[in-house]
């Protein structure tokens, strides 16, 4: 259904469809954005692949192993109908997507998405208190998932090895791990750290399209596939949904696809080449689009080398078309000294402004790397799900129900990274109170 503005603003009582204008805002035409050759760091592969013939049995695995409970996309195509019917429809569906891949185009009906709004913390009427939810045809993602079980080995390979954003074996723990690591051999050798953390403005929407081709052409992505991914880029529109009603369409020309199962994985290409930017000395570490630059810091020419190395990591986001969320970004030393060496600084013109802590991918790293504030944290947001359970759950007695409340709810608060948790009695003291309390209410069982 189409809607005029002011029979849009009327049916959903927005009277300048703040909604509707920031995705518009998301938007960036990438027809504009051009690219050399040698702009980019990285080698071109010498594996290459052209094609990928997908196999019935691969299609029906797909579809066999569908969550019931995903949300249909724009075809209102359920997920319980595609697992019931897998014997059914997996040869067709084989075929179809065979032809796809072999003619390089993808169907428009799969280009479309639901843009579906979801309050985060903050006012309601704010529209930046929101996170829009992208919802694709699950036909297109069991497309989707059968092309990235072929190709993810061929990507993966070539990815940098300090990429840890999903990737199989590697997580969030981890690559805090590694960081931490590094941190305390350096703090060991009595040297300072100086770790920047920056904060890409809305990354995955900024990949421009054409460049993205260009960084799969050097990952070995050639021929019919490479002509697929172009066409799979190209043509994708997006509709907002909100309180019932449906807008218009609107153009997506940046931006890996939202919600989809290659969008992830196309990222880490795109972004893959921003560790080669800087000087051996320092080394970044990602997650996706979150990263740390950081290096040892003896005397200031070090800290003039990590400024150089911030130069040139700038230098590249102006390339590569992304933004930095400069009053985002800033940085900590860790020290041990009682004269750390101290300097100001810089993304372009913007001083980066001094960190005592920060929550890095879910943890609160302190400068003094102690974790009395991150437990703190924890056992705060375990004991308020604790009183959550008493207030709703206090009648259920079933113990399995117990237990995949107290597990989901409190249990993976207290042991998410837990590995870069030092057991002090402080910290035993500050989680001591909450076990207790599970225990009151029949949740801390042996399991």
């Amino acid at each position: 259904m189409q809607f005029t503005e002011n029979e849009y603003a009327l049916s959903v009582g927005v009277e300048d469809l703040r909604w509707i204008r920031r995705v518009e805002e998301m938007v960036e035409d990438s027809r504009s954005h051009r690219i050399r050759a040698s702009d980019s760091n990285s080698d071109t592969s010498e594996c290459t692949i052209s094609s990928i013939t997908l196999t019935p049995e691969e299609v029906y695995h797909v579809l066999a192993v569908l969550d019931e409970n995903k949300a249909t996309g724009p075809d209102k195509i359920p997920a319980k109908l595609l697992k019931n019917c897998a014997s059914s429809i997996y040869l067709s569906l084989c075929d179809l997507f065979n032809k796809s891949l072999s003619l390089g185009k993808l169907p428009n009906e799969w280009k479309l998405s639901n843009i579906v709004p979801i309050p985060k913390k903050g006012p309601a009427e704010d529209v930046s208190n929101y996170r829009p939810i992208s919802l694709l045809s699950l036909v297109s993602k069991v497309f989707e998932r059968c092309v990235y079980n072929q190709l993810v080995s061929h990507i993966s390979t070539q990815l940098h090895h300090l990429q840890f954003g999903f990737l199989r074996g590697k997580s969030t723990t981890s690559q805090l791990l590694h960081v931490l690591q590094d941190i305390h051999q350096a703090l060991e050798s009595r040297n300072q750290v100086d770790a920047v953390y920056l904060d890409f403005a809305k990354a995955f929407d900024k990949v421009s399209h054409k460049l993205l081709l260009t960084k799969l052409h050097k990952f070995g992505i050639r021929g019919d596939l490479l002509s697929w991914f172009e066409n799979y880029l190209s043509g994708r529109y997006q509709r907002v949904t909100v309180l019932g009603e449906t807008s218009g369409t609107l153009p997506v020309l940046s931006g890996v696809p939202q919600g989809s199962i290659l969008g992830p994985l196309l990222f880490l290409v795109y972004v893959n080449d921003l560790p080669h930017s800087i000087s051996g000395e320092s080394t970044v570490a990602m997650f996706a689009d979150d990263t740390k630059c950081y290096r040892p810091v003896k005397d200031l020419p070090d800290c003039e080398s990590l400024q150089n190395d911030l130069n040139n990591l700038v230098n590249w986001c102006t390339i590569w078309k992304m933004d930095l969320n400069k009053s985002k970004c800033g940085v900590m030393s860790f020290t041990r000294s009682r004269q750390p060496v101290t300097t100001n600084y810089k993304l372009l013109d913007s001083s980066l402004k001094q960190l005592c802590h920060q929550k890095d991918l879910g943890i609160v790293v302190t400068k003094d790397l102690k974790w009395t504030k991150q437990v703190e944290e924890i056992t705060s947001k375990a004991s308020s799900m604790l009183g959550f359970i008493r207030r709703t759950a206090s009648d259920t007695h079933n113990i399995h129900v117990r237990k995949v409340l107290y597990l989901s709810l409190v249990r993976s608060k207290l042991g998410y990274a837990s590995q870069n948790k030092y057991t002090t009695r402080t910290i035993l003291e500050h989680l001591s109170p909450c076990a207790s309390n599970a225990t009151q209410l029949g949740l801390l069982i042996v399991y």
